[in-house]
């Protein structure tokens, strides 16, 4: 497995750029899950990636958008308790996801809210893609999915983070499921909640062919609901 990469970004807070301060923090997508993820938004005109945190997924989707392609990042900023940087602020988060993203122009939206509460917002069948990578135990997993599900395009892509494809030690399907409701199992190095949710969700799902990439991406037809209906 790759060293997580460290990131320094520097924010600016007056209009002439000189005056601010620079973060230093340890990004939580690698470059293989980068690719994966400018690769499934090269098409999408309209994407949402539910949870943002400082901006690595956001970056790698509006990079891989077609140049009039626009992006709604929702996002509670309050962290998580499994995030090695918990103790950032929501307000020193949000500065460096702007940051992070001020070269997009308004390209880019903020949406500070629960996941579940902003799905409700958006019209049905309205993105190209949407992206979830927030809480990573079964239960908020297995909503999200549920609640932004109807919000993408028969067409689209749903898609999320943490699929781990690369384990510390040989796993079964029982050892996953026993710790699916934790948001990381450190014994293991997966997130079983994510993989359990997945797998319980879609008749099948896709990959890109690099093992590194966590990225798993679903077309809304292949949701197991919607496969007992037809």
């Amino acid at each position: 497995m790759t060293e997580p990469e460290k990131v320094s970004i520097d924010i600016r807070l007056d209009k002439e750029r000189t005056q601010g301060f620079t973060v230093t923090f340890t990004e939580q997508m690698g470059h293989a899950d980068k690719r994966t993820l400018a690769d499934i938004a090269k098409d999408a005109v309209f994407a949402i990636e539910v949870g943002s945190y400082m901006g690595g997924s956001a970056e790698a989707i509006l990079g891989g958008m077609p140049q009039n392609g626009r992006l709604v990042c929702v996002d509670t900023f309050d962290g998580t308790p499994a995030s090695s940087q918990e103790n950032a602020t929501p307000q020193l988060t949000i500065l460096t996801l702007m940051e992070r993203l001020r070269r997009f122009g308004d390209r880019c939206s903020l949406l500070k809210a629960d996941s579940r509460r902003a799905a409700q917002w958006f019209a049905p069948h309205i993105a190209d893609l949407v992206f979830i990578d927030a809480a990573h135990d079964f239960e908020n997993v297995m909503a999200d999915i549920a609640a932004w599900l109807p919000i993408v395009k028969p067409s689209g892509l749903i898609a999320g983070h943490d699929y781990d494809r690369i384990a510390r030690k040989r796993v079964d399907l029982p050892y996953i499921l026993e710790r699916r409701n934790i948001e990381w199992d450190d014994e293991s190095g997966l997130h079983c909640g994510v993989i359990s949710a997945v797998m319980e969700s879609f008749q099948t799902f896709g990959f890109a062919d690099n093992i590194h990439s966590s990225v798993w991406w679903a077309k809304p037809e292949w949701h197991k609901s919607l496969q007992k209906a037809a």
